[in-house]
């Protein structure tokens, strides 16, 4: 006998998912689910960045599940042979979210994730159902639009460059005798694929991924706070004073370390703001309520969970306060004369410096230094023309 279990990964919109069915049959011996937290130890360990929805069969009603701000909890109402399953969920941050009893009062089928969503009984089964086995739905919160961006990247970070090699390492050309018999074109790719072998012996990578930790949370908190969700663990599987003195003494430690580092942040934010405002609207950005539609909405004593009456219980609402009359949207557009444009275009070496040089520095969040449009074109352009490398563009251009 082992258990039966099948995994699937996929994408929907900017979210990706690990989707598991999972079916444990009664009586197992406790070797079964020591197998099946072994796969799901492996899973999450493979994939960190993945949100995990596993639905199954545990046949395991002894077990009493319930969910706070501090993780899963979980009790035993009698021997288990499936004391491994609520440990193991429970240490890696997922939930339990069916609450739904079967006609015999208990839970059999548990719906464990890491992200919260609601799970309640479906009114449009497409089996017969099952006394034993409720028809569930479930309604996840995530966004349908694609981002071309992925936030988990590597970037060449250009302020952790020694720049004295990079210039010692251009200069190590003789160019004037290179770049004398090449026209134009090929001197400027001559000259890039110099800058551009300089920046992969010189600049190093950094790897950036996005946080699910406020801004505010150190090192140190999130420690604290990896510790306290242990000791929690620890109560709950072996409760006796021991165990809840430790983790009392985290949960007061983490929360005033909590409000200490969060005090410290704004702090920082508001002094900066005159001279770095970015970090302000940062703050903001990251602080500001998602703007997703609600998972129900009520709205003269009707409770609904439907889209499509959600939004005639929005059009109800404010149906007093909007027009549907049209609206004259004719637009006057201003009589501008046709103008040629100039064919040719003569700039020096003078003018791509000045040019350059009045452009402004920005940063990106994750730390790397941009020109509008170019790695921090200007400052690597200072850094690697002083020896004499601005010949292969002081000439004209012709547009």
């Amino acid at each position: 006998m082992s258990v039966e279990q099948i995994y699937v990964r996929c994408t929907i919109g900017l979210n990706s998912f690990v989707i598991g069915g999972v079916y444990i049959p009664p009586n197992s011996f406790s070797n079964i689910y020591h197998i099946h937290s072994q796969t799901i130890e492996s899973l999450v360990q493979n994939y960190p960045f993945y949100k995990f929805i596993i639905c199954g069969d545990y046949n395991s009603p002894e077990i009493l599940w319930d969910n706070d701000d501090c993780g899963l909890n979980f009790s035993f109402t009698s021997c288990t042979r499936a004391a491994c399953i609520p440990g193991t969920f429970a240490s890696n941050g997922f939930f339990q979210n069916n609450k739904n009893l079967n006609s015999h009062g208990s839970i059999l089928d548990l719906i464990f994730c890491n992200i919260p969503f609601l799970v309640d009984k479906s009114l449009e089964p497409v089996v017969p159902i099952d006394p034993y086995h409720p028809p569930l739905n479930l309604t996840l919160p995530f966004s349908d639009h694609t981002n071309s961006l992925d936030s988990r990247h590597s970037f060449y970070n250009f302020r952790k460059t020694n720049y004295s090699n990079v210039t010692s390492f251009i200069g190590s050309y003789d160019w004037n005798t290179t770049l004398s018999t090449l026209d134009l074109e090929t001197a400027f790719i001559t000259l890039f694929d110099a800058l551009h072998l300089s920046i992969l012996k010189f600049v190093p990578k950094s790897n950036f991924w996005s946080t699910t930790y406020p801004p505010w949370f150190n090192s140190e908190l999130k420690h604290i706070n990896i510790q306290k969700k242990k000791a929690h663990i620890e109560y709950k599987t072996n409760p006796n004073d021991q165990n809840y003195t430790n983790f009392s003494l985290l949960r007061a430690r983490f929360k005033y370390m909590s409000k200490k580092c969060f005090n410290e942040y704004t702090k920082h934010v508001e002094s900066s703001l005159t001279n770095n405002p970015s970090d302000f609207w940062k703050y903001v950005k990251k602080n500001r309520a998602s703007n997703g539609m609600p998972m129900e909405i009520s709205h003269n004593g009707y409770v609904s969970s439907n889209k499509n009456e959600i939004s005639d219980m929005f059009a109800d609402m404010f149906s007093s306060v909007y027009t549907t009359n049209n609206i004259n949207t004719t637009n006057n557009l201003p009589n501008i004369s046709k103008f040629d444009l100039p064919n040719n275009v003569y700039f020096s070496l003078d003018d791509v410096f000045n040019g350059l040089s009045a452009l402004k520095v920005a940063w990106t969040e994750n730390n790397q230094q941009l020109t509008p449009g170019h790695d921090d074109g200007r400052h690597w352009y200072q850094r690697t023309t002083t020896n004499g490398t601005g010949a292969p563009v002081d000439a004209p251009a012709t547009m």
